[in-house]
């Protein structure tokens, strides 16, 4: 648990109010996923941008956190990324478009 490779950390009901507090960077992108492993497209994506976004990935076991951002395994995968304003609103966003690395 923890670190699911890389810039990438694994999301669970214990770490996730700790990482989506942390304000080292502006955006947060979270990847929800039906798969038991991290997606090679998502590693990549990760590694690509570590300098500018912190990214995080929760699997579909964790009920409370898929629930709460109003997640169901129907629609998975799916991105959503979290930017918090200067006064410290979070705004969620979820990315719609294809999923391809050039694209995201």
């Amino acid at each position: 648990r923890g670190m699911a490779s890389g810039a990438n950390v694994l999301l669970t009901s214990e770490n996730a109010e700790a990482w989506l507090a942390g304000r080292d960077k502006a955006i947060k992108a979270i990847l929800f996923t039906k798969k038991s492993e991290t997606p090679g497209l998502w590693v990549r994506v990760a590694d690509a941008f570590a300098t500018q976004v912190d990214f995080g990935e929760i699997r579909l076991g964790e009920t409370a956190l898929m629930k709460r951002f109003g997640m169901s395994e129907s629609v998975l995968p799916k991105i959503v990324a979290v930017r918090h304003s200067p006064s410290g609103a979070a705004e969620n966003i979820l990315y719609e478009g294809p999923n391809e690395l050039e694209k995201i």
